[in-house]
């Protein structure tokens, strides 16, 4: 695990429709395993956030350009697995490792690539590169095109106060996320009105 100097930490709320379902903890370090660039975001999602069914484990380096290396995706209670990602600029790596055996399958790059998860919200707390192309849902394989759009500082509420904040609407597919930062680039809110989903930084 990469032991680089912590840029970020926190914890992300996560309700539906206004109910709370889910905890996540998360870290973000400078440096991933190949060296002191780039940046490595270790998470941990809980649903429910105490006494928790499921829950994923994903650690996500990324290169200096905020692109995609490599990804391991732990999951437990939800048909346990470890998936592991490795991307090139031809080529996606996805092995999956299962009691019941392994598997491997490789997936066209674009070179421009993000990492998504419809569960896991500290994926954003990197800003996403400029000029993505394409997002890998490495859990399940699915690739879908992604458009990002800067809204510059916008007003939006945390925790039920008012705030202003960058925000940054991700298009993922048919689906948006809203993405919102503070003046330090910090993810402090992540909004997916299509399913209901809204991830906010506890106190």
């Amino acid at each position: 695990m990469p032991q680089g100097p912590v840029l970020d930490s926190g914890t992300l709320v996560i309700s539906r429709d206004g109910q709370v379902v889910g905890r996540e903890e998360f870290t973000v370090r400078r440096g991933n395993s190949s060296g002191p660039d780039g940046y490595t975001i270790t998470s941990a999602v809980y649903y429910p956030p105490s006494s928790p069914r499921v829950t994923f484990s994903p650690v996500v380096e990324l290169g200096p350009d905020s692109l995609p290396v490599q990804v391991q995706f732990d999951i437990y209670g939800d048909g346990q697995s470890r998936v592991y990602a490795r991307f090139g600029p031809r080529r996606i790596t996805l092995r999956a490792v299962r009691p019941s055996g392994e598997s491997a399958r490789e997936l066209p790059s674009t070179g421009r690539e993000i990492v998504a998860d419809d569960s896991v919200f500290a994926l954003y707390a990197v800003p996403p590169a400029r000029g993505a192309r394409q997002a890998i849902f490495t859990r399940s394989g699915a690739r879908e095109p992604v458009e990002l759009v800067d809204r510059g500082r916008e007003r939006t509420t945390l925790q039920g106060v008012p705030r202003e904040l960058r925000h940054q609407v991700l298009r993922v597919g048919t689906k948006e996320h809203h993405l919102w930062y503070d003046a330090e680039g910090h993810l402090m809110k992540v909004e997916v009105p299509a399913i209901g989903l809204t991830a906010e930084r506890g106190s």
